[in-house]
C-alpha cells in the first residue's frame, strides 16, 4: 500500500505507476521491484500472507540518502 510519493512497480509483464493508495497482491514468487519515481521519498506499507519471507537484494548502488527500514521477517 503507497502511503506517499510515487513509485513505479516492476514485474515481468511490465511497469505500473504508483501513487498513495494503490495496492497490489502478488503470488508466491512473483520477481517484483518498487522503484521510486518521484522527488519526495516513496513510503509504502508491505503485507505478507507467510509468516517468514525471503528477500533477494540485487548488488545495486543506492543513492547516499536511501533507506531500506527493514526486514519483515523482523517482528
Amino acid at each position: 500500500l503507497v502511503l506517499s510519493g510515487s513509485g513505479e512497480l516492476r514485474l515481468d509483464s511490465g511497469s505500473h505507476p504508483m501513487r498513495p493508495g494503490d495496492g497490489i497482491a502478488l503470488t508466491v514468487g512473483t520477481f517484483h521491484d518498487l522503484v521510486n519515481t518521484g522527488t519526495a521519498p516513496l513510503r509504502v506499507v508491505a503485507f505478507f500472507a507467510a509468516s517468514s519471507v525471503q528477500q533477494h537484494w540485487d548488488d545495486v548502488v543506492l543513492p547516499s540518502n536511501t533507506k531500506i527500514t527493514g526486514s519483515p521477517n523482523s517482528f
